[in-house]
């Protein structure tokens, strides 16, 4: 029996990725298993040997998961490792920092898939060859599925302006200030330089925050109850301060409820801020996603125009330029431009045969285990360890400052997870649900 592992860290942007390249994985041959869940419960119950073998499909790997790394591959597993969100490269004189990817655990990975092209080439510049594979951005294949976009809820509304925040700014961080983050990252394997220039890429994100503000303050003078402004912060970021800097504005709504894509679909105008990854999701539905990029001419600013949001959004480089083409935007002056979609996909390499590449490297690395029936006493046994892993999780969090605890923890959302529900009923494979939270997937039978 071929068995596959799809961990998720965030439920809405990761799950419907999954269930669809288990779709695909399952209709291949590739695997005849398919367990989606959450990372950190997963990965506790694999590293434990609660777990049969089989293949791993891993995020990102700083230093701080070698162990458990080590621990898989010593519990009979293959590795495929993909830096979900590209966002390790610097591209700058052709100087590349891979702290996301550390040489030391990609040397117990068994396949390292690519989505852009200045990943490649800063992986080959750090020795790796024979492990590389350019798949694109596999949990962006989704947006080509007519089912995932029927799934989306299209509501009428009036005017509406979306802001998505990153969480990388750190401006409204719940774990960290300023020089202990710098610390974590050094300790995660980023060179100096490169800590340092995340560091300032933070500060700049303060002063942006503040012309922001007042370019809503401007829009709400403007068009009055005629527009509505939503605040979408990062899941990891504290929803508190933000409806704190919003609470005067009557048509201004903190809001991280809604589904994300959904809120995209059904705003005018999509602004996001530095280093948010959602700005691709925006692109892929032709959002027209904007970047407020107010320093312009630094360092900074040309990483950040390298950076995969700088790539598939329009910068504004100004807070009179925002407001402009926002406005534009809001009059029905400007259209929905398709070079958004194009973009999206040649930055990040989507296409046909880059995912049937993906999928065949997925099949040929499978580890057969002995077989487990669906809803046996060895798969209850799992779905049980899952469950007490997960109220085990939740209870430490209460007590724990450990961010990545509380943060991998977050209950999905009854809107996310009615859109999961409805684009997983529309697929071709059977899909066993366990509290919105654990899904384990196999051919129809």
């Amino acid at each position: 029996m071929k068995i596959i592992y799809l961990p998720y860290e965030i439920y809405t942007r990761e799950v419907p990725g999954h269930l669809y390249l288990a779709e695909k994985l399952l209709n291949m041959g590739a695997a005849d298993r398919i367990y989606i869940g959450s990372m950190l419960v997963l990965g506790q119950l694999a590293r434990r040997g609660f777990l049969p073998p089989g293949v791993w499909f891993l995020k990102s790997a700083q230093k701080y998961i070698l162990k458990f790394l080590k621990r898989l591959k010593k519990r009979g597993f293959k590795i495929i490792l993909q830096d979900a969100e590209a966002v390790s490269t610097f591209d700058q004189s052709e100087d590349i920092d891979l702290f996301m990817k550390a040489k030391s655990c990609r040397d117990l990975c068994d396949a390292i898939f690519v989505s852009t092209n200045a990943e490649y080439r800063g992986l080959e510049l750090d020795g790796e060859s024979d492990k590389l594979s350019l798949t694109g951005g596999l949990r962006f294949y989704t947006f080509f599925d007519d089912r995932f976009k029927k799934s989306i809820q299209k509501i009428e509304n009036q005017k509406k302006l979306l802001f998505i925040s990153s969480a990388t700014s750190l401006r409204m961080h719940k774990a960290y200030n300023a020089s202990e983050m710098y610390d974590v990252l050094l300790a995660e394997g980023i060179q100096e330089k490169h800590a340092s220039m995340l560091m300032s890429w933070a500060e700049q994100s303060h002063y942006d925050l503040l012309e922001v503000l007042g370019v809503f303050a401007r829009f709400i003078r403007n068009y009055g109850d005629n527009l509505k402004i939503v605040i979408r912060p990062h899941p990891s970021e504290d929803f508190k301060v933000y409806q704190g800097l919003f609470s005067g504005f009557r048509n201004v709504k903190v809001d991280g409820d809604m589904n994300l894509y959904t809120q995209l679909i059904q705003s005018d105008a999509v602004i996001v801020s530095t280093g948010s990854t959602t700005a691709v999701e925006a692109a892929l539905l032709n959002c027209r996603p904007i970047m407020c990029l107010f320093s312009k001419g630094t360092t900074l600013s040309k990483f950040l125009e390298r950076h995969i949001t700088g790539k598939v959004c329009k910068i504004c480089n100004s807070p009179d330029e925002l407001f402009e083409d926002v406005k534009n935007v809001l009059d029905g002056h400007s259209v929905n431009d398709e070079t958004n979609v194009d973009n999206a996909v040649n930055y990040l390499n989507l296409s046909s045969e880059n995912l049937k590449k993906a999928c065949n490297i997925f099949g040929i690395l499978t580890v057969k285990c002995r077989k487990i029936k669906l809803y046996s006493a060895k798969e209850k046994l799992i779905i049980i360890l899952y469950k007490v892993a997960v109220a085990l999780f939740k209870t430490l969090a209460k007590y724990s400052s450990f961010s990545r605890l509380s943060y991998a923890l977050q209950k999905s959302k009854p809107k996310d997870q009615m859109f999961i529900q409805n684009y997983a009923a529309g697929l071709s494979v059977e899909i066993k649900n366990i509290d919105d939270s654990l899904f384990i997937v196999r051919k129809v039978s």
